[in-house]
């Protein structure tokens, strides 16, 4: 009976925690709390606040560890996020002002940031117990005519190439941008409307997922063309980070208990 019930959450869950389904989180400034966003339509469901700081800025997920990271440009730290509570808990000073965009990338286990100030931009790896960010190299996307930088960052799951969002404050001009990851230097692919602060991959389906984090809108984009699809509001205030993860291991805990639950009733 034990093992059928296994066999069934493994139907559910997936065989590890890491194969549940994916969850696109997002960070929301306005309300400083992390949110769930159907893929679907867009619509949030709120997870909880982080507390301890406000412009949670950038998301990323560690697979290998099963962290979801997040950078303040609030306090320019490196945060851990608890997916079922929201709760931020401090990692480390990033020694960098204004960490926009935050992406893990599996193929080479590296946690990577992205950040612009009137210095100019570049793309750092990011020390995952200490918080400590190293300079890769400058992206080239920084324009002092219009402070727009790079916002989002996302890894393709299958080939690891790194897309970049180049957004700012002047809504004149935005783009995606390949980086390259061993130099920092990004090349343009295509130029959109939208101000993308926040990118992530569908871990299954290699969709880029896009947030405007002014209209607080959600996309797909094209990482051929650049081109957008709107898949609708959120409904948030302002959201600049989103991350894909699987299932809380909480929540597959309940799942697994409530399935042998219904075994043991059943004996």
């Amino acid at each position: 009976m034990v093992l059928a019930i296994l066999a069934s959450v493994a139907g559910v869950l997936g065989e590890t925690p890491a194969l549940a389904r994916p969850i696109l989180y997002a960070s929301d400034t306005q309300t400083s709390s992390l949110y769930t966003l159907d893929t679907a339509d867009a619509s949030a469901t709120l997870v909880g606040p982080f507390v301890v700081t406000q412009i949670m800025a950038g998301l990323g997920y560690d697979a290998q560890r099963d962290i979801l990271f997040g950078t303040s440009t609030e306090t320019n730290d490196l945060y851990s996020i608890n997916r079922s509570t929201g709760f931020a808990t401090w990692i480390g000073d990033l020694g960098v002002e204004l960490m926009h965009a935050l992406e893990y990338d599996a193929l080479t286990d590296t946690l990577f940031g992205a950040f612009g100030t009137s210095a100019g931009d570049g793309l750092y790896t990011i020390d995952t117990s200490t918080g400590a960010a190293t300079l890769i190299g400058h992206i080239g996307f920084f324009h002092s005519n219009h402070a727009n930088t790079v916002h989002g960052l996302a890894a393709h799951p299958d080939t690891g190439v790194l897309f970049g969002a180049v957004s700012g404050p002047a809504l004149d001009w935005g783009a995606l941008i390949e980086i390259d990851k061993t130099t920092g230097q990004g090349s343009l692919i295509g130029e959109f409307a939208q101000h993308i602060a926040g990118l992530a991959f569908h871990p299954e389906t290699d969709i880029l997922f896009a947030m405007d984090n002014l209209a607080d809108e959600l996309y797909t984009i094209d990482i051929t063309t650049a081109q957008t699809t709107l898949i609708g509001p959120t409904g948030l205030g302002k959201a600049p980070g989103l991350a894909f993860t699987p299932e809380p291991t909480s929540l597959s805990l309940l799942a697994l208990g409530g399935l042998l639950a219904i075994g043991r009733r059943r004996r």
